[in-house]
């Protein structure tokens, strides 16, 4: 697999092309003239001390943080040439590839080949990858050198290390797929959370218990379960590992004794296990996608299946 990080992905979208990829999708006129009026005559100055600068022009890009901007991206990036053999996950400016084969060889050969035609796309509508923060990782659990790449992805002629694991929208992709690092890393950002809100949520604190628990609910458990669908059977002493830090938390919003029973403690908090939560929002996340208008997840259910 291997994701490519955008350089300045916003600031140098090409802005006529972007009309000229709408035009060419048949955009109702009025829609053409909206974007067009959103994108073009943009331009910028610097105040300092009470003096202003000259106002400068902006030719490419378009508005950070706006909400048009993602879609504009995707808009821009919609005819990028695909390979039939290879599998690509796009998000705005996060793209990722991947192909499979049982011999390492051919899956680097349809890996670069990806790669090489991405390049003259990028090259042809002035976009830059950044081979610096683009990352490479062959997922196997096999340990034979034999069974593992031989060779480097080139990237605008940079060769780019296999990673023993990367991360893609929030989650942390391990080369074995045990998710063992994304569990970690989410323990990791737990504790960072709770240095944060310890005057809120610990023992002494006067917050009321309801107040906490509401915290948890919004701060912590989003947190833990972000993208469950993705890591939900994972080895079970990862889940356990999740499922004490949510014990440890419960109880110091309660002030409970750290070994107050677990049932008991979920009883009186009224949250769920990790592992029963899970096993109820589930089957709903799976039916949401086989009953969507999206094509996509349609093909995510199918795929399951």
């Amino acid at each position: 697999m291997v994701l490519l990080d955008v350089e300045k992905a916003y600031d140098s979208v090409w802005q006529e092309a972007i009309l000229h990829k709408m035009l060419l999708g048949n955009f109702p006129s009025y829609i053409l003239k909206l974007i067009r009026s959103f994108l073009v005559n943009r331009s910028y100055h610097v105040a300092v001390n009470g003096h202003t600068s000259d106002r400068y022009e902006v030719p490419f890009g378009v508005p950070q943080g706006a909400v048009l901007s993602p879609t504009l991206y995707n808009i821009f990036t919609a005819d990028m040439v695909m390979l039939d053999d290879v599998q690509y996950y796009l998000f705005a400016d996060d793209t990722g590839f991947i192909a499979a084969d049982s011999d390492p060889v051919i899956v680097v050969d349809k890996l670069q080949a990806a790669q090489n035609a991405i390049e003259n796309y990028q090259r042809k509508w002035k976009i830059k990858t950044n081979a610096n923060k683009s990352q490479a990782i062959f997922f196997t659990r096999k340990r034979s050198p034999q069974k593992l790449p031989q060779q480097a992805i080139s990237i605008w002629g940079q060769h780019i290390p296999w990673s023993d694991d990367v991360g893609y929208l929030g989650l942390t992709l391990d080369r074995r797929l045990t998710f063992a690092t994304h569990v970690n890393k989410v323990l990791g950002k737990c504790d960072k959370l709770t240095r944060m809100l310890y005057p809120l949520i610990n023992r002494r604190s006067h917050l009321d218990k309801n107040s906490k628990l509401l915290l948890y609910k919004l701060v912590f458990m989003p947190s833990m379960t972000y993208g469950f669908p993705a890591w939900f059977d994972c080895a079970a002493t990862h889940r356990k590992k999740l499922q004490t830090k949510q014990n440890r938390l419960l109880k110091m919003m309660l002030n409970l004794d750290p070994f107050h029973p677990t049932e008991d403690l979920h009883r009186l908090a009224k949250v769920e296990l990790i592992d029963e939560w899970i096993q109820r929002v589930l089957p709903k996340f799976w039916l949401g996608c086989a009953t969507s208008a999206n094509p996509l997840l349609e093909q995510l259910t199918a795929r399951r299946l």
